[in-house]
């Protein structure tokens, strides 16, 4: 099981046992990317490869105005619902049952997103690609998160925090 870290909900359990593939954001460096984002209050978040809605219920937990959760996996998909349900009591998200890429590419949603974080499988997915094509859907002076394994990120105008063999990217339009 994870815990929520912050937020009206913080202590709150998110299961996660018994679920193959999916590989939960560990505390500290969910800890850290929240304070680098901070304030959360009245964002507008999309959460992509969602899993089990950890990191979008973290956002929920701590103000956000709206969170839109992307994950590919049906399963998965009714592991959010359980975890979210089990949780909060307001209607401030959706969860999509999609391919991330193919989400993107339809622009289901127009919205504007003041933060998009992205956890892909580690290896499957290249920052570069994903900065181009969320660009379009971040808002002026948003921020786009990748959680991925460690690599070389020759960039200026990103942040990159290394933990272990885990990287986090940040890059604000």
């Amino acid at each position: 099981m994870s815990t929520i870290i912050a937020g009206k909900y913080k202590g709150r359990k998110i299961r996660n046992k018994n679920l193959k593939n999916v590989r939960p954001t560990q505390a500290k460096i969910k800890k850290s990317i929240f304070q680098i984002l901070e304030p959360i209050e009245n964002k507008v978040v999309l959460d992509l490869y969602s899993g089990t809605g950890s990191i979008g219920l973290e956002f929920l937990s701590r103000g956000a105005k709206h969170v839109v959760m992307v994950e590919k996996s049906r399963f998965m998909v009714n592991a959010i619902n359980d975890n979210i349900n089990k949780i909060h009591n307001k209607k401030n998200f959706d969860i999509i049952c999609s391919d991330v890429n193919k989400f993107l590419d339809m622009k289901l949603y127009q919205t504007k997103y003041d933060i998009i974080f992205a956890d892909p499988p580690y290896h499957s997915a290249d920052f570069f690609d994903f900065k181009k094509k969320i660009n379009v859907q971040l808002s002026d002076h948003g921020i786009f998160c990748m959680e991925m394994y460690k690599t070389n990120i020759d960039d200026k105008t990103c942040d990159v925090r290394l933990y272990g063999k885990t990287q986090v990217v940040m890059w604000r339009k």
